[in-house]
């Protein structure tokens, strides 16, 4: 098995500090890199991260650095924690810098918008296999402001190398935060991009006024489309039964912590217009219904809710005509 000794975390924000603090508590080193002097300065110097962990006191064991090389030298496991708007740009910086063959370990959710690959696919299409030991998501139900205060957490390493996989599971796992191995790469990440669409519906009942029924069915019928959606594109369907599934799915459908979840407050309660207006926040789940919505006419995948939200966001209809349409469309088994 690999040895780990140093891992490094790209970009400075909410995951990288909480996911940082685990491993550090684990006994790491841990070097956090970010292009924000103020985060970077309030890590090294008060062991604290404000802007996204409030007041928690962060391990010691973390250091910070604006100096990439200086963050990617030695590093055993190099972490990917920003936006998947920017991943290429940050692998294509990463790649010369690379001596130790690491394994990369992503924790953005959802699809490449170009590409439509999913996360793992997409880095390794970026990175000749050769520089690298393999490359794993490291996803499933869990926020990052409750993984800092150390809350008891289970997520899943998700990669089709085995052996990653399994160093990623022992590095992370400690008292409160469990990781089990996940071989599908494409259930887990299908169900990890989806489950924002369906919070972002959520949210709209929300918003609207509707109630626990409503959310219940909701969450329901939108792990059925899930599913069907993961088993066309080859994944499996226990996967949709599992963290990456169903377990982030109640947790952002459920959660005002969830910003799909609250963008969907607003939506439903002041409308679309308001919410393209007023927005200044990368709400994936917008980006994921898109993709889902091309994705799922391409393969003739049966994506009622997907379809609904779709025409919501994007041709603006009124939210309460496709409920209506939804609730008042043709009877018919649930098991379609």
């Amino acid at each position: 098995m690999k040895e780990i000794k140093k891992i490094t975390f790209i970009g400075s924000g909410a995951w990288a500090s909480a996911l940082g603090n685990v491993v550090a508590d684990n006994g790491y080193d841990v070097c956090i890199y970010g292009i924000a002097e103020d985060e970077i300065n309030d890590i090294n110097n008060n062991h604290m991260n404000r802007k996204y962990c409030g007041k928690v006191i962060l391990n010691t064991n973390i250091t910070a650095t604006l100096d990439l090389a200086y963050g990617v030298k030695d590093a055993d496991i190099i972490v990917i924690a920003v936006p998947s708007s920017v991943i290429e740009g940050v692998i294509s910086n990463i790649i010369p810098l690379l001596s130790s063959k690491p394994i990369i370990v992503n924790v953005t959710k959802g699809f490449e918008r170009k590409t439509k690959k999913t996360m793992v696919e997409y880095i390794s299409s970026l990175i000749d296999s050769s520089l690298i030991s393999g490359v794993v998501s490291l996803i499933g139900p869990s926020f990052a402001e409750e993984v800092v205060r150390k809350q008891y957490t289970a997520i899943a390493a998700s990669s089709t190398d085995v052996n990653a996989a399994s160093i990623v599971q022992k590095v992370f796992s400690n008292h409160y935060f469990r990781v089990y191995t996940n071989s599908d790469v494409i259930g887990s990440e299908v169900c990890a991009s989806l489950k924002n669409v369906i919070a972002l519906a959520s949210g709209i009942l929300t918003g609207l006024g509707f109630e626990n029924n409503s959310h219940a069915a909701l969450i329901t019928r939108g792990l059925g489309e899930i599913t069907r959606f993961v088993v066309r594109v080859g994944g499996m369907e226990q996967t949709c039964l599992g963290l990456t599934g169903i377990g982030d799915l109640v947790l952002t459908c459920s959660s005002p912590k969830s910003r799909n979840y609250e963008a969907g407050v607003i939506i439903g309660s002041k409308g679309i217009r308001y919410f393209k207006e007023h927005n200044i926040k990368t709400v994936e789940g917008i980006y994921a219904c898109e993709l889902a919505y091309k994705l799922g006419n391409e393969h003739n995948i049966y994506i009622p809710i997907i379809t609904a939200l779709y025409n919501v966001i994007f041709n603006e209809v009124d939210p309460l005509d496709e409920i209506n349409s939804l609730m008042n469309g043709s009877l018919k088994s649930e098991m379609v």
